[in-house]
């Protein structure tokens, strides 16, 4: 039985899967695809077929109405709690009529760290939007503790649990959708060496320093052979960081991790592609975080981790560089563009 869960609406939408709680006062705007229009390939609405119509749908006592219906209906008897204004992001894409077991597989890999999906209803009839019910996870994002004494603690926790989520093996490399992994590759020296192939030719498309993209693409194809090196295709968060990472002061045990959000970018990929990264973008975000995570995640069996972690944190930051630049960030900023240019010179040094 659910009873006493808090629930979280989540309404699909182009920028991805939000998670509404019932005291949000306004259903927010909602961008629509044309039926002619291909959906982005990270979209997170794979819970959601079809088309969506931009609605703004004003908070009533009539939606609300809807709202607990809809869950008296999908769920049973529950109770409907209000909740600190919170959004609480996007979770694991799936399909409503996709493998039920495979998903569950994949998200047992966090032990309960990650939202449930409850019910998925596409029929428009209790709401004219359509929406899942999800489980909330409680905890906010360690962003909001990154002050707190104990914040290694959170760091060495957040190793574990990327550890415990790259616990759970996948047949093939790729993204994950809901039909399963997208143009799915057998072997990590395949899918890495079409992927930074894709991502030089976008820094070069994007305006990026002709001649420094060429020497790291020289470097990148020197270090080849470790792409060869890995032991098997795992899921993969793909945006694992203090803002996707959920925590709560639990008094005598202290900072305690209470869950993770936001798979819109899951993906089947080595463990140390998506390490990497984690590092990477914690370590922007507090350059403290770096070693306890490493202590966290414990000892990696690979021939040459430092050289295989500085290869996926030269995709990593090339990859970066272009999603800022197409989002027209600024050029100098040195917490953006102009720090991400530095630190690839360095690598190019």
């Amino acid at each position: 039985m659910l009873e006493g869960h808090t629930i979280v609406i989540a309404i699909a939408s182009t920028r991805g899967t939000r998670n509404l709680t019932p005291d949000e006062g306004v259903l927010k705007r909602h961008g629509k695809w044309h039926h002619n229009q291909e959906r982005p390939r990270n979209s997170t609405l794979k819970p959601f077929s079809g088309s969506s119509k931009a609605l703004i749908v004003p908070w009533s006592p009539a939606v609300s109405a809807r709202l607990r219906a809809a869950v008296q209906k999908f769920t049973g008897s529950i109770s409907w709690a209000p909740i600190a204004t919170r959004w609480s992001s996007r979770f694991i894409r799936t399909s409503p009529n996709g493998d039920r077991r495979r998903r569950s597989s994949w998200q047992a890999g966090s032990r309960g760290d990650a939202a449930k999906w409850l019910r998925v209803d596409e029929s428009r009839t209790v709401l004219p939007l359509r929406f899942a019910l999800l489980t909330l996870l409680p905890g906010r994002s360690l962003r909001h503790w990154m002050a707190e004494p104990d914040i290694d603690q959170a760091y060495r926790q957040m190793g574990e649990l990327l550890r415990r989520i790259h616990s759970v093996p996948m047949p093939a490399y790729g993204y994950v959708l809901g039909h399963g992994i997208d143009k799915p590759r057998s072997t990590n020296a395949d899918y890495m060496t079409a992927a930074f192939e894709y991502v030089f030719r976008r820094f070069r498309d994007l305006g990026g320093d002709a001649d420094l993209g060429r020497h790291l693409q020289h470097l990148a194809e020197g270090s080849v052979d470790l792409l060869a090196e890995s032991d098997g295709p795992v899921l993969c968060h793909d945006d694992f960081h203090q803002g996707n990472v959920l925590a709560s002061h639990g008094g005598v045990g202290g900072l305690q991790l209470s869950g993770v959000i936001d798979f819109g970018n899951a993906r089947a990929a080595d463990k140390l592609f998506e390490l990497a990264k984690a590092l990477f973008c914690s370590s922007h975000e507090d350059r403290r975080s770096h070693q306890p995570i490493l202590e966290g995640y414990g000892q990696v069996d690979h021939p040459d981790t430092e050289r295989a972690l500085w290869l996926y944190t030269l995709f990593h930051r090339i990859g970066m560089w272009c999603w800022l630049t197409k989002l027209g960030a600024d050029a100098t900023a040195e917490d953006g563009l102009g720090g991400l240019v530095r630190d690839l010179r360095e690598m190019a040094s």
